[in-house]
């Protein structure tokens, strides 16, 4: 399954778009817990995208974090001359380490 954030770019004859593709099954069994629940969802969500829009103008490497309740997500974006140029995620369990999670290049 596939959904996507627009963000902004400084030349107005292109666009940065965020694609977010996810395994059918993981969806659909997150989906059956909030249908129980009464929530319909729309489209995938990704935590902290909506917050790269309202960052200071300016390059950079930007870590945002976000309590989840059981698990921490980290949306980690890296700027240059006002264009994203990657933008990465992570989902952390509480009490998890990050070396778990992130690989030494």
């Amino acid at each position: 399954m596939w959904s996507f954030e627009l963000l902004p770019h400084p030349d107005p004859a292109q666009q940065t778009v965020l694609v977010v593709i996810a395994p059918r099954d993981k969806v659909e069994e997150q989906l059956t817990a909030l249908e129980q629940s009464g929530f319909v969802a729309d489209r995938l969500a990704v935590p902290l995208a909506g917050q790269l829009r309202e960052l200071p103008a300016g390059d950079g490497l930007w870590v945002l974090a976000e309590d989840g309740g059981t698990v921490t997500h980290f949306l980690l974006a890296w700027r240059v001359n006002k264009v994203w140029l990657d933008v990465s995620m992570a989902t952390i369990p509480q009490g998890g380490a990050l070396a778990g999670v992130v690989e030494p290049a």
